[in-house]
């Protein structure tokens, strides 16, 4: 193998591939971009020819967040500059216009674009700065002026490994489709019934060694226990020594596994390099399935790590929500009763009740009573003759009724009933629940615990446009809703 040299075109700069997951391995380097388009990040590090290194990054997106215009097919494109900075200045930059078609028999587009760059460097660290951005898109524009399109940007370090030594370089995983194609899966997430698992490494050679050299790769499952086993030996030059392995996936379960390579020979005892992949349950895509997972989500994650969840293909994002409900302790609730399944019987109260225009988990009552469960007491008013009722109850809330002393948030609130909407029967008769909570209520989950300053919590329910949509207005507590 003398004299070759080692082609890393590994990506086809855009697919619409099923992929996600975290890679373990060591040394690749991760993050989410910030903004409209949160882009996923991945780099890894290869030996090249000479004393270089190869720095490989891949961004994915979820494809439904891009704009897709509908001519012969969907189509749709991303702006993306890559600059890669080194001591302080702009070492290397390219930019790069994306074009992307999908067939229009297949309306809901799901999936992952992607994109990648390629550099080679002298190893060591470097910075990156990314940027996307969806041209054919263009919001927050008024009279169409002072608009932008929707961007995702991402700034990070990342590494160029030293291979003088004679190492395996970090593994970069593919999933091979049922046409027999390869394709990137830099997040190592497999679905049950994908046919092969990919492995792409390379290996470098000490400075002197030539001759036999021998490669050990065992398939772990989640207890250690080595499931498949691959050996080989060949003749190797100086040069680096791309490996690329296919392994089968028929047969595993859904669950975590692990690779483990390994080489040696003369001069080169290296330690085992490693890559975690998992296999996935074939998610379920009905619009009630995204709507029950998303529902969770709101309520386990906040911020960036809602994002994080969010970026991510539907498999994983399904696998995301188990993982985070089995660690949650099921004994901050009743024996038998854990907060999984509490939660769903809670979402299922919600949908039930509370639907309208809206599905009922996505209604301010039922995202309540998801979050701290029945209410100990309701009061209705469907049709009240005047405001007075509506008034009258919100003094309670304030604690008027029992001789408290007018302030300024209660004249605020005063303020704001009789605001119907145009579909209102009228700002006189506002329709409207009183939910009183005692001590706070029950809590699903110990970070939805409100800190009372009173013994109850008292929360008004407002139909303002005369719908049936009822709004929280009013709330004795100020709390994140």
């Amino acid at each position: 193998m003398r004299g070759t040299r080692i082609a890393l075109t590994l990506l086809a700069l855009a697919s619409l591939v099923g992929m996600s997951a975290e890679v373990q391995a060591e040394r690749v380097r991760a993050g989410l971009a910030e903004g409209e388009l949160p882009f996923r990040i991945r780099s890894f590090s290869f030996p090249a020819d000479g004393d270089s290194s190869r720095l490989l990054v891949i961004a994915t997106l979820r494809a439904d967040l891009l704009h897709w215009e509908n001519v012969d097919s969907l189509r749709a494109s991303l702006d993306i500059n890559w600059q890669l900075h080194s001591g302080g200045r702009r070492h290397r930059e390219n930019s790069q216009h994306l074009d992307f078609a999908h067939s229009p028999d297949m309306p809901r587009i799901e999936g992952q674009i992607l994109a990648s760059q390629e550099w080679v460097v002298a190893p060591g660290h470097y910075r990156m700065e990314f940027s996307g951005e969806d041209p054919g898109r263009h919001t927050g524009s008024i009279l169409g002026l002072f608009g932008h399109s929707p961007q995702g940007r991402w700034s990070g370090r990342l590494e160029a490994r030293d291979y003088d030594e004679g190492v395996v370089s970090d593994i970069l995983l593919y999933t091979v489709g049922a046409d027999s194609l390869s394709r990137p899966n830099p997040w190592a997430s497999f679905i049950e019934g994908d046919p092969f698992l990919e492995l792409f490494s390379v290996l470098r050679p000490p400075e002197s060694g030539e001759g036999w050299f021998s490669l050990e790769l065992d398939l772990l499952d989640s207890q250690g226990e080595s499931i498949m086993q691959r050996r080989g030996g060949w003749k190797l030059g100086a040069e680096p020594y791309p490996l690329r392995l296919r392994l089968p996936l028929a047969g595993l379960d859904a669950g975590d596994y692990n690779i483990a390579l390994k080489t040696g020979g003369p001069g080169l005892e290296t330690e085992p390099v490693y890559a975690d992949f998992q296999i996935l349950p074939r998610a379920k895509s009905s619009d009630a399935q995204r709507l029950f997972e998303r529902v969770q989500a709101h309520l386990l994650f906040t911020g960036n790590d809602f994002r994080e969840w969010e970026s991510q293909p539907p498999a994983l994002r399904n696998e995301v929500l188990r993982r985070e409900w089995e660690n949650r302790d099921p004994d901050i609730r009743e024996p038998g009763n854990p907060p999984r399944e509490e939660f769903i019987r809670r979402y299922r109260r919600a949908l039930r009740q509370y639907g309208g225009f809206r599905p009922g988990p996505l209604t301010d009552r039922g995202r309540m009573v998801i979050l701290l469960g029945e209410p100990d007491e309701i009061i209705v008013d469907v049709l009240p003759e005047n405001k007075e009722s509506l008034i009258d109850a919100v003094k309670e809330l304030h604690g008027i009724a029992e001789g408290g002393v007018p302030d300024a948030s209660l004249e605020r609130d005063l303020g704001r009933v009789g605001l119907g909407g145009p579909g209102s029967p009228g700002v006189e008769s506002e329709a409207f629940e009183m939910w009183t909570y005692r001590l706070g209520g029950d809590p699903l989950l110990p970070e939805t615990r409100l800190g009372l300053r009173e013994v109850d919590l008292k929360l008004i329910f407002v139909d303002r446009s005369g719908t049936g949509e009822y709004s929280l207005e009013f709330s004795s507590e100020k709390f994140d809703f």
